[in-house]
């Protein structure tokens, strides 16, 4: 075995998988990628509840929301896609590298703006 595949061998093994870990690049994994970096939209101190990275925390979404936009200027902001439940949400700025799940009991008619961060969704299954 080389070290190359040692270094894949994992120490703890899950029940059912005996294999090497797969490495891939991560586009190689995904189905869609969006991002929602950039200009924020304008406030409003009621309205939809904006999400921004600071929601985005290791391991789960905060939905607490403290910022809101206006629901018109939500429909033209969330023209890029919106999260499904199970789409995986990363942060790529401060606070850098927390990772969360869209969560899949939430409502999807619940209007909520998301900005500040990457949402990555797979339908491809574990690449070969």
């Amino acid at each position: 075995m080389t070290q190359t595949h040692k270094q894949n061998v994992p120490t703890l093994r899950f029940p059912g998988f005996d294999g090497l870990w797969k490495t891939a690049p991560i586009n190689d994994w995904l189905s869609k990628l969006i991002d929602y970096r950039g200009k924020a939209p304008p406030k409003t101190e009621t309205g939809v509840p904006l999400i921004t990275a600071r929601n985005v925390k290791m391991g789960y979404l905060d939905f607490k929301a403290d910022e809101y936009i206006d629901k018109d200027m939500f429909e033209t902001w969330m023209n890029r896609g919106r999260p499904k439940p199970g789409d995986v949400l990363f942060t790529t700025e401060a606070p850098l590298g927390n990772v969360a799940q869209y969560p899949s009991v939430l409502s999807l008619t619940l209007p909520t703006c998301f900005r500040e961060f990457h949402r990555a969704r797979s339908e491809r299954g574990v690449p070969g």
